[in-house]
């Protein structure tokens, strides 16, 4: 809370009394408020912190300059604190000091200048004249001055900052700044705006997340800038993940009711007049054109999307879409397009309007062929498989045209009371079937127009479409309620009835069809499309399922709803493996993206198009290659990475993880790769049983020593001068200079289960497997644990953590920073436990029995440990086992720390959390919402990026640092801000 202010402190000496009353006195009668210890310090009041509050609270400070003062320890703090605010200061010379030495602002600062004279009128208006000089500045500077200092000394607390019109005032204020300016802005005044401006943008940043809006909680964000605590870095995530998983496309000038996808990554959408094209292999998603309409209908891309038929300057245009430049007129009206169509190969190109049918090339766009378009309504127009044909159907036509030679290969008449409502070809080009509106399709011979059959359909059902489907052994017919199917080519009989729905989707391979129900029970049914027989009931939505989608390789079915949810559906289980709301209302259309990895879908409330990603939500690039095990230095600015196939060591740029270069030997294949704590080394165990030692930055060899049989793991001490190496049953301490073992353990009847490293690499914790061999024959006797001297090989002391010294197995060995502690997790009761590393006696127990530990580690801060259950990861006090928090993750095996030791990943069971190292709070979960299947992670050389490594050996790159994320952020929001 503000004190109320005052216009002066006076500091002065005891002995000047008579004329620092003079002075204040008239001041007063200038209208002046002044405080002043003789009249501000009431009896048993601590005086220094009343006169501490009196300086924060006043807009300037007089000194009364004399020996006496000049003298006066008191004034001379009182100056000091004044100083340390920045405070206007004036000092009146009352007396010449003489040799007294004046306080050091004292010193510096411009003196009024009386000496031998009274305090009169004069001196009076002059100190006026100096106290009233810019007085909304130095009122706004006691203001931001008070708070700023209660803030500091209650903690910075959030509830002390302000906000909105506060805030508002607080910037103008700071936004005068000038060098001229007295007195001038101090470190804590910035300190306190600064944070109330960034504490201001978080709560709006917040706000915004929750009516998901997440472009304008970026937007918010980035505006703040300055270092996010826990709380702003998981907004920072939460925003930036929403963003990225449901991108929004927006055209400027139109809605998009219709949505194509072609070519590698381009996505076409708008409505009867407008269409916009999307490159979505950038990230974010750039809108490279806007064109008009094709009629009613979108551009039309060619298959490889090298090509775009739309309007252009003159008429009906061939478009290059690498350059967006018109490639050739085509001499068509666009307004009187009937159709458009590539050839599957992307070589042809048909095109008709209400006078003619042209073939050209797709290259150049020249004229191969004019075709007779005959007097049908309107024309449709799609090539053969092969690219020899075009098929050209009007409503009372069907007409075959050779591309060779352009003329008609065989033309067929709909037929008084019929017409002609599609036509496709057979999947290998020889037949040709249509439906024609009477309940009848037909089929004839795709080389001479001879009809092969006509398949009559139920009473009342008028066919609106057919396909051929399952490598063409069935024939499917639509009539816009039912699906009716005919056995091909046999053909015969009555239909068999595949379903009634309102929407469906054949699979690629077209064994299999997906269909909506009309009842609005949002059931999905996965029918065989060779008997109709019901394969699986799809039960996730409630209401009507609006649209489907399939992924080219058939392995997910995408579903839309009228609530604007998106469900992902993994075929190979039939169950979802992903769910994401759209937040937009009904969702009209969906379009699978050019390379399967996502769906762009239409209809989400705002007139746009929304891209959803299969893939994690925030990777931003899938590293190359497939490693078994990762390590970064900061040190060494680079990552050592072991492969999964070849079990070479390849060493990677430590940031964007491209590779540097390869070491060892051809053909060695190792377990494990890891830096040395100065980064200048690298240690890599090798399957043959030997440890070799390498340069970071050339990658030649320091040396190759034997290691213990079957060695998978190599450890450094943090002082860099010893490794551990650990095998199947073995381990050995080896000098770091020459290879020398300094201790080797692990015998057939004391096998080594686990051991770690003391940091000065002089001490080893190990947990044993005893066992009676005879003959050739073991039999366990139970488990034991000790510390042992690494030089001597001595047991320093058994380490005792169970009362049966048989049942006291011990896993996740580790010592603290200072060495001067174990930790480990008892295996009897899951118990996570603390351990004298001199005397091996058990500190303190945590959880157990029900709370059962399968995982613990040090925090990095020495005073904390981590414990992980099936269900939940907990925080504990070393000095006296408190629970400091818990939070429900499941299932987490591991945890990784960044070089700075700010954030932490722990890996779980489709999950990598990313935490604040500080508080302990859970920031994002990279793997939410996506079946993955992660198995360990790694921080990038610098903290700011994750390398996550899924089960399969593949890895992608995530942002978790601020700094990385609000680059990421940036380009969003501005292609965000462009679109609009």
């Amino acid at each position: 809370m503000e004190s109320p202010t005052v216009d002066v402190f006076v500091s002065y000496a005891r002995e000047d009394l008579h004329a620092a009353r003079r002075l204040v006195d008239g001041l007063k009668a200038a209208g002046r408020s002044v405080w002043v210890d003789l009249e501000g310090l009431y009896a048993g009041e601590a005086w220094w912190p009343s006169l501490c509050r009196a300086i924060d609270a006043s807009h300037a400070v007089v000194f009364l300059i004399s020996p006496h003062s000049a003298a006066s320890a008191a004034c001379r703090a009182e100056l000091d604190h004044a100083e340390a605010l920045g405070k206007r200061i004036v000092p009146v010379l009352w007396q010449d000091p003489d040799a007294v030495e004046l306080p050091p602002v004292a010193q510096r600062t411009q003196w009024l200048l009386r000496p031998g004279q009274d305090i009169d009128g004069a001196l009076v208006a002059a100190l006026v004249a100096v106290l009233d000089a810019d007085p909304a500045w130095v009122r706004g500077h006691t203001r931001w001055t008070q708070l700023a200092a209660e803030w500091d000394q209650r903690g910075r607390p959030d509830a002390l900052l302000v906000r909105g019109d506060h805030l508002d005032e607080a910037l103008g204020w700071l936004a005068g700044e000038a060098p001229a300016r007295d007195p001038a802005v101090t470190p804590a005044q910035r300190a306190f705006i600064a944070a109330s401006r960034l504490a201001d943008g978080l709560s709006r940043a917040r706000a915004l997340v929750e009516a998901d809006r997440p472009e304008g909680a970026l937007s918010v964000l980035l505006e703040a800038g300055g270092p996010l605590d826990a709380a702003g870095h998981g907004v920072l995530f939460e925003a930036l993940q929403r963003l990225r998983r449901c991108e929004p496309l927006r055209p400027r000038s139109h809605h998009a009711e219709q949505i194509a996808a072609a070519g590698a990554s381009l996505v076409v959408a708008g409505d009867v007049d407008r269409a916009s094209v999307w490159d979505v292999a950038a990230a974010p998603a750039d809108l490279v054109r806007e064109l008009e309409a094709l009629g009613t209908d979108l551009p039309r891309p060619s298959p490889d999307g090298r090509r775009l038929v739309g309007p252009g300057p003159e008429g009906l245009a061939l478009w290059d879409t690498t350059t967006w430049t018109p490639i050739a007129d085509l001499g068509i009206d666009a307004e009187s397009v009937d159709d458009v169509a590539f050839s599957l190969d992307g070589q042809w190109l048909a095109a008709a309007d209400d006078t003619r049918i042209r073939l050209l090339r797709a290259e150049d766009g020249r004229v191969r062929h004019e075709l007779e378009r005959g007097a049908s309504i309107a024309v449709a127009l799609a090539f053969d498989p092969t690219g020899r044909f075009l098929l050209s159907r009007g409503s009372d036509r069907l007409r075959l045209w050779s591309i060779e030679s352009g003329q008609a290969v065989w033309s067929i008449a709909a037929g008084t009371r019929s017409s002609f409502w599609s036509a496709h070809f057979s999947s290998d080009g020889r037949a040709v079937a249509a439906a024609r509106g009477n309940r009848r399709i037909t089929v004839w011979d795709a080389a001479d127009g001879r009809p092969i059959r006509t398949l009559v359909g139920p009473e009342a059902h008028e066919y609106q479409d057919c396909w051929f489907v399952a490598a063409d052994r069935v024939l499917l017919a639509f009539d816009g309620l039912y699906t009716h199917a005919w056995p091909w080519p046999a053909g015969k009989g009555t239909p068999f009835d595949v379903g009634r729905h309102s929407r469906f989707e054949m699979s690629p391979s077209g064994t299999s069809i997906a269909l909506s129900s009309g009842d609005r029970s949002g059931r999905i049914e996965l029918r065989d499309v060779t008997s109709g027989a019901l394969i699986e009931t799809l039960r996730r939505h409630e209401g009507e399922v609006t649209a489907l989608a399939w992924t080219p390789d058939g392995e997910v079915l995408v579903s839309g709803h009228e609530n604007g949810m998106l469900v992902h559906w993994a075929m190979s289980t039939r169950s979802v493996h992903g769910v994401v709301d759209t937040r937009g209302g009904r969702i009209g259309r969906i379009r699978v993206l050019p390379d399967g990895r996502g769906v762009a879908a239409t209809g989400v409330g705002d007139g746009g198009v929304r891209v959803w990603r299969f893939g994690p939500s925030l990777a931003l690039r899938d590293v190359p290659g497939r490693w078994w095990a990762l390590d970064a230095s900061a040190e060494a600015a680079a990552a050592a990475a072991v492969e999964r196939d070849s079990g070479g060591v390849r060493m990677l740029d430590g940031e964007c993880l491209d590779v540097r270069g390869r070491a060892g030997a051809e053909g060695r294949e190792y377990a494990q790769a890891v830096f040395s704590p100065d980064g200048r080394r690298l240690a890599a165990v090798g399957r043959d049983g030997r440890l070799d030692l390498f340069d970071a930055e050339s990658l030649s060899s320091l040396g190759s020593w034997p290691a213990p049989a079957r060695a998978c793991v190599v450890s450094w001490a943090a002082s860099g001068e010893r490794l551990l190496v650990r095998g199947e049953s073995a381990c050995a301490v080896l000098g770091a200079a020459d290879g020398a073992v300094l201790l080797a353990i692990g015998t057939p009847a004391r096998r080594v289960e686990e051991a770690a490293l003391s940091p000065d690499g002089r001490r080893l914790f190990v947990a044993e497997i005893l066992s009676e061999v005879r003959e050739n024959v073991s039999r366990s006797l139970g488990h034991a644990a000790r510390l042992i001297d690494v030089d001597s090989g001595a047991t320093l002391a058994p380490v005792a953590v169970h009362e049966d010294p048989t049942r006291q197995g011990l896993r996740h060995l580790s010592f603290g920073a200072d060495g001067a502690t174990c930790l480990a997790v008892q295996t009897t009761d899951g118990a996570a436990t603390l351990i004298d590393a001199a005397s091996g006696a058990v500190i303190r127990r945590v959880g157990g029995v029900e709370q059962r530990q399968s995982l613990a580690a040090w925090l990095p801060d020495g005073r904390r440990i981590l414990t992980a259950t099936s269900k939940a990861v907990t925080i504990w006090a070393v000095d006296d086992g408190r629970q400091l928090a818990t939070h429900a993750v499941a299932s987490v095996r591991a945890v990784v720390f960044s070089p700075d030791r700010r954030l932490a990943a722990t890996v779980g069971s489709h999950a990598v959390h990313v935490w604040h190292c500080e508080t302990w709070t859970p920031l994002v979960n990279l793997c939410d919402g996506i079946d993955r299947f992660p198995e360990r992670a790694a921080f990038t050389a610098s903290g700011d990026g994750l390398v996550i490594v899924e089960t399969d050996g593949r890895s992608a790159w995530y942002p978790v640092g601020q700094d990385a994320l609000r680059r990421v952020a940036r380009p969003w929001i501005a292609a965000l801000a462009a679109a609009r």
